[in-house]
């Protein structure tokens, strides 16, 4: 038993090497001014808005435990939400059920490794409290929030995606969508 968990102890070792050597920086999910948003859903209660698709390749390898396999990249989205009902929203089950596709209806969830890697190399203080209001079952009246809340590993020849979201937090809802490229 011990033997097999000294693999994982190396690994979690390398990456916390990896979090005290990283420098701060500005946060992340920040986007320049003079970039337009992808594409927004609007809805009676909320307003989500994707900032920018983001393709990147992995500088920490954290012992080569966080890379896209051969043939594929990741991609994080980088999105906020506002609520601009007077209720409290669910945000946490619109996002669940929200889906990414390519052209051809193929769907990908999303990818914790892809997020992980992202965090590691943009660290940002915020992030995690950006990410959490994002993902709340409780998201109040009148607030924003935005972090890069999903990550997906993409084949390569994937060039264009498709986000979908629930209008309400029901499963059966009407979804809105938004197509963007992945360059």
């Amino acid at each position: 038993m011990m033997k097999k968990m000294i693999p994982v102890l190396v690994a979690c070792l390398a990456l916390l090497t990896a979090c005290e050597r990283m420098p701060p920086e500005a946060p992340a999910a920040a986007a320049a001014p003079s970039v337009p948003a992808v594409g927004m859903i609007e809805t009676e209660n909320y307003v989500m808005t994707l900032h920018r698709a983001i393709p990147f390749t992995p500088k920490t390898d954290a012992l080569g435990l966080i890379k896209a396999k051969d043939g594929h990249r990741y991609v994080v989205l980088d999105i906020s939400v506002q609520n601009k009902s007077r209720e409290v929203l669910e945000m946490g089950t619109i996002m669940l059920f929200s889906k990414v596709t390519d052209k051809n209806g193929k769907s990908y969830g999303g990818n914790l490794g892809a997020l992980t890697a992202w965090a590691l190399d943009n660290p940002d203080p915020k992030h995690q409290d950006e990410y959490d209001a994002v993902w709340s079952m409780e998201f109040p009246p009148g607030e924003t929030h935005r972090a890069v809340v999903l990550g997906l590993e993409l084949p390569l020849d994937v060039t264009e995606l498709v986000f979908s979201a629930p209008v309400k937090a029901n499963m059966n809802s009407e979804t809105r969508q938004i197509r963007f490229p992945v360059i």
